[in-house]
């Protein structure tokens, strides 16, 4: 009992990264495409964007588009813009450019509004979606495993730590399954038929981080994939060092260690310990704090919510 309190002590810790929702409505504007609310923008990144163009305005607490209009007009004159931010350094999250376009929606499954630079999300609040796999087998002494990742030391974000077995957002165009097959593929050579017959839609994780690089409002969908004793991971990409299986008894310690953990990917790790019942009822406010934490409802309250606090 010792050990389950001072791990639930620990995750109250980590999970205080996620109450941003009070300073956003505080300190913040929404961002708005097309008459729609589709992200939240920070004072001090608006005040950045302005001294490079005089198209975003702000009218109360809202930032809109003085001309660009069409969703290819918009995208066009965001990626000039944003070649010329990254080329002056002007934002830490420009350090994790990809030349990777995702797709912004007012809300999931509906129409694009126009595409934008993965990074840049950051800066503007927008909504990211993505795709994980949370790997795990059973020996034949029935004991069970987890598959981890150890993310490439050259990654721009979170270099060198461990994350899910499979992770990604989902780009420009994408279905949820085309992404899903294809990061399978690329970053642990999972087979199409083993990830047809393995991984099992298990839901979805929402929650809502900031730091230095902006905000991320992520929905990620999960799946669990029972895999095969004798399968190893290997990577194709280049985007992982090397992986790692552990035992379901010692993850919950992982995931909630800020020093080894994608912090991105906590919310992921979270409900796959809920669903095994490994974070339950016995952590007390940890475990309570964790269900509220990683469902967040983005799809209809965000960016609303900075009006409603």
């Amino acid at each position: 009992m010792d050990r389950i309190r001072l791990q639930a002590e620990q995750l109250l810790k980590v999970l205080r990264i996620f109450n941003v929702r009070k300073t956003l409505a505080l300190n913040s504007y929404t961002f708005q495409v097309s008459g729609r609310a589709v992200g939240i923008i920070r004072p001090e990144n608006l005040e950045v964007l302005k001294e490079y163009t005089d198209e975003f305005v702000l009218e109360d607490r809202e930032v809109k588009l003085r001309t660009w209009k069409k969703p290819d007009e918009i995208t066009e004159n965001l990626r000039k813009l944003l070649r010329e931010l990254h080329e002056a350094k002007a934002f830490p999250a420009l350090r994790a450019w990809r030349n990777e376009d995702l797709d912004v929606k007012f809300k999931f499954g509906g129409e694009s509004l126009f595409r934008i630079e993965r990074s840049m999300t950051y800066i503007f609040g927008l909504k990211r979606y993505g795709v994980h796999i949370n790997g795990y087998s059973v020996d034949s002494a029935g004991n069970q495993f987890c598959w981890l990742q150890r993310r490439a030391r050259t990654k721009a974000e979170y270099p060198g730590m461990l994350d899910t077995l499979v992770g990604g957002a989902l780009p420009s165009g994408s279905s949820v399954e085309e992404c899903l097959i294809g990061e399978a593929s690329d970053e642990a050579s999972i087979p199409r038929d083993l990830v047809d017959k393995s991984a099992r839609p298990v839901g979805h994780v929402s929650f809502l981080y900031e730091d230095h690089k902006g905000l991320s409002p992520e929905i990620l969908f999960c799946y669990d994939a029972l895999l095969p004793k004798g399968f190893q991971p290997k990577c194709k990409d280049g985007e992982v060092d090397a992986f790692v299986k552990v035992p379901f008894g010692n993850l919950l310690d992982i995931v909630i260690d800020e020093e080894k953990f994608s912090i991105l990917s906590l919310p992921v790790l979270l409900d796959f310990l809920i669903r095994h019942h490994i974070l339950d009822h016995r952590f007390g406010e940890a475990y309570f704090r964790s269900v509220a934490v990683i469902h967040e409802n983005l799809h209809d309250e965000y960016p609303a919510m900075l009006s409603q606090i």
